[in-house]
């Protein structure tokens, strides 16, 4: 097996594509506005419905850049935790 940072730069690992939701709030926040959608796409006159969603499907459009930065911030936090771990705290004040 090649080492983690091979298979992170080969692409054989990719946490955005294994994403799921586990916390049941989560889950049911996203169930919730779902119904809402669909709730508030009956309101609409049928000529708005695929704008509604054209504007919708934008909206989400940044989803993959604010997980990127996520996944980014948590790994540079892991390596700085790492970092004060085995440097025992010589590393403090100079992120």
């Amino acid at each position: 097996m090649q080492n983690i940072i091979s298979e992170l730069y080969q692409g054989n690992i990719s946490p955005a594509e294994h994403y799921r939701p586990k916390i049941d709030e989560h889950i049911k926040l996203l169930q919730e506005r779902s119904e809402r959608c669909d709730s508030f796409m009956e309101k609409l006159p049928e000529e708005l419905h695929l704008e509604f969603i054209q504007i919708y499907d934008e909206r989400s459009d940044t989803l993959p850049f604010e997980l990127e930065e996520t996944f980014v911030d948590g790994f540079r936090l892991g390596a700085q935790m790492m970092l004060d771990v085995l440097l025992g705290g010589e590393m403090k004040n100079k992120a």
